[in-house]
């Protein structure tokens, strides 16, 4: 299932955007994806559910706009492996121009397990992303192997930085 989280600006409480989260329900039990995303990461179909996310999301919003909606800014998941396809740049363009909804509505997010690939792998999608209209941000930036350079280097258009780093000791310092 995909779930909608929103993302909110604080000082008015509007929405301007969502975050696409996938959710599997079996045998009428909510499995988290920790429990299951790690399998499908390791035999690497883990590119499957991102290209079904994409096309739900793409579809979700087509529907949305019909219905006379304003539709804010959706953010869908990538991880490492969907990296290594073929032209996916032009998987994903393709992808959302098939539903006929505006490019700009779709960001990509790249997750840590993601963002720690070599810069100059990452370049080309990012910088190619970018072009074709398509924001993109990287995920819970500091949680893995990720470097300065990775936000240094390209072009993101957000940095999400993980929770950690705004955590304080309970005793006040």
């Amino acid at each position: 299932l995909v779930y909608y989280q929103p993302k909110v600006e604080l000082k008015q409480y509007k929405l301007f955007g969502a975050e696409a989260l996938v959710r599997w329900v079996h045998k009428e039990i909510m499995v988290y994806p920790d429990q299951f995303i790690p399998v499908l990461e390791n035999n690497l179909s883990i590119k499957y559910l991102d290209l079904y996310m994409l096309n739900h999301v793409c579809a979700d919003i087509k529907r949305w706009i019909a219905e006379g909606k304003e539709v804010p800014q959706v953010s869908v998941n990538l991880s490492r492996a969907t990296l290594n396809m073929n032209n996916l740049v032009d998987i994903i363009t393709t992808t959302i121009d098939k539903y006929g909804i505006p490019r700009r509505l779709i960001q990509i997010e790249l997750t840590e397990s993601a963002s720690d690939a070599a810069n100059e792998e990452l370049r080309p999608l990012v910088e190619g992303l970018n072009r074709e209209g398509i924001s993109t941000a990287v995920d819970d930036f500091g949680t893995g192997f990720s470097s300065l350079s990775l936000i240094k280097e390209l072009p993101w258009d957000v940095i999400k930085i993980d929770k950690s780093f705004l955590q304080q000791d309970m005793s006040g310092r």
